[in-house]
């Protein structure tokens, strides 16, 4: 299920885009349940608005090429202090492992 495309697909307001979004996150807020929104970006700083409805944004980066790592970088963390900077991460046996900084 794709809801996040339904959403952005039909509103061209944007503002009322972000309502939305808003008010579906609330409902899985209500719910009581952890929720991870995944989406895909041609550019991976494009602000989006599922980042203004999330208690958190954090980007996946996919290298080009097999010289580099996998990284993550977490964007935004509503009353978490964490690190701004790229993270390398490898996924292992309990999930996902940060390795630090790259």
């Amino acid at each position: 299920m794709d809801p996040l495309s339904s959403i952005r697909f039909s509103n061209k307001d944007e503002c009322l885009e972000k309502m939305e979004m808003a008010r579906f996150v609330r409902n899985l807020q209500a719910l009581g349940c952890t929720t991870l929104l995944i989406d895909d970006h041609p550019t991976p700083l494009s602000v989006s608005s599922e980042h203004f409805a999330a208690d958190g944004v954090i980007l996946f980066h996919n290298p080009a090429s097999d010289n580099e790592d996998r990284s993550l970088q977490i964007i935004k963390m509503r009353g978490v202090p964490h690190p701004i900077s790229r993270q390398a991460f490898r996924f292992g046996e309990k999930g996902i492992e940060v390795l630090g900084r790259r």
